[in-house]
Protein backbone atom coordinates (compact mmCIF):
# COMPACT_ATOMS: atom_id res chain seq x y z
CA UNK A 1 0.00 0.00 0.00
CA UNK A 2 1.42 3.56 -1.04
CA UNK A 3 1.71 6.27 1.32
CA UNK A 4 -0.96 8.16 -1.17
CA UNK A 5 -3.32 5.29 -0.63
CA UNK A 6 -2.88 5.18 2.82
CA UNK A 7 -3.23 8.41 3.54
CA UNK A 8 -6.48 9.13 1.89
CA UNK A 9 -7.84 6.13 4.05
CA UNK A 10 -6.78 7.44 7.22
CA UNK A 11 -8.94 11.03 5.82
CA UNK A 12 -11.60 8.94 4.33
CA UNK A 13 -12.06 7.09 7.91
CA UNK A 14 -11.83 10.91 9.98
CA UNK A 15 -14.43 12.17 7.85
CA UNK A 16 -16.79 9.56 7.84
CA UNK A 17 -16.44 9.01 11.75
CA UNK A 18 -17.16 12.88 12.35
CA UNK A 19 -20.26 12.28 10.24
CA UNK A 20 -21.41 9.89 12.38
CA UNK A 21 -20.14 11.93 15.09
CA UNK A 22 -22.05 14.31 14.38
CA UNK A 23 -25.30 12.55 13.57
CA UNK A 24 -25.27 11.53 17.40
CA UNK A 25 -24.69 14.64 19.20
CA UNK A 26 -27.08 16.84 17.04
CA UNK A 27 -30.09 14.26 17.63
CA UNK A 28 -32.50 14.73 20.65
CA UNK A 29 -32.16 11.90 23.35
CA UNK A 30 -34.80 9.46 22.77
CA UNK A 31 -34.61 8.27 26.17
CA UNK A 32 -34.32 10.90 28.30
CA UNK A 33 -37.82 12.37 29.67
CA UNK A 34 -39.17 15.79 29.89
CA UNK A 35 -38.07 16.42 33.61
CA UNK A 36 -40.72 18.67 35.31
CA UNK A 37 -39.53 22.04 36.60
CA UNK A 38 -39.54 22.67 40.42
CA UNK A 39 -41.87 24.50 42.50
CA UNK A 40 -41.09 25.85 45.87
CA UNK A 41 -44.27 24.17 47.26
CA UNK A 42 -42.83 20.58 47.44
CA UNK A 43 -39.83 22.09 49.42
CA UNK A 44 -39.80 22.56 53.25
CA UNK A 45 -38.83 26.19 53.76
CA UNK A 46 -38.97 26.44 57.15
CA UNK A 47 -36.82 23.56 57.60
CA UNK A 48 -34.52 25.54 55.45
CA UNK A 49 -34.73 28.11 57.03
CA UNK A 50 -34.19 27.03 60.89
CA UNK A 51 -31.25 24.91 59.65
CA UNK A 52 -29.12 28.84 58.75
CA UNK A 53 -30.57 29.83 62.18
CA UNK A 54 -28.75 27.11 63.94
CA UNK A 55 -25.62 27.57 61.81
CA UNK A 56 -26.24 31.28 63.35
CA UNK A 57 -26.70 30.53 66.74
CA UNK A 58 -23.61 27.60 66.74
CA UNK A 59 -21.26 30.12 65.85
CA UNK A 60 -18.46 30.93 68.60
CA UNK A 61 -18.56 34.52 69.87
CA UNK A 62 -16.43 37.08 68.85
CA UNK A 63 -15.58 37.78 72.71
CA UNK A 64 -14.89 42.24 71.81
CA UNK A 65 -12.58 41.13 68.79
CA UNK A 66 -13.34 42.28 65.56
CA UNK A 67 -11.03 39.87 63.61
CA UNK A 68 -14.08 38.21 62.21
CA UNK A 69 -16.25 40.80 61.95
CA UNK A 70 -16.50 40.11 58.05
CA UNK A 71 -17.36 36.41 59.02
CA UNK A 72 -20.01 36.79 61.35
CA UNK A 73 -21.36 39.89 58.72
CA UNK A 74 -21.28 37.16 55.50
CA UNK A 75 -23.18 34.67 57.94
CA UNK A 76 -25.99 36.76 58.46
CA UNK A 77 -26.08 38.01 55.12
CA UNK A 78 -26.45 34.36 53.34
CA UNK A 79 -29.29 34.01 56.38
CA UNK A 80 -31.23 36.82 55.58
CA UNK A 81 -30.71 35.96 51.90
CA UNK A 82 -31.90 32.51 51.86
CA UNK A 83 -35.02 33.59 54.05
CA UNK A 84 -35.99 36.40 51.63
CA UNK A 85 -35.58 34.07 48.70
CA UNK A 86 -37.96 31.98 50.55
CA UNK A 87 -39.75 34.73 51.08
CA UNK A 88 -40.84 33.98 54.69
CA UNK A 89 -40.48 37.29 56.03
CA UNK A 90 -41.74 37.22 58.95
CA UNK A 91 -38.58 35.38 60.20
CA UNK A 92 -36.84 38.47 59.43
CA UNK A 93 -38.87 40.68 62.32
CA UNK A 94 -38.15 40.15 66.25
CA UNK A 95 -40.41 37.64 68.00
CA UNK A 96 -42.64 39.31 70.68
Amino acid sequence: MSESTLADAIVLAIKTASKETSKIVNEPSKTLADLPSFVEMFGRPDAIIKQELNKLRRMTPMNGGMGNISSFANKVNNCVAAIRTLNKLSYLSAPK
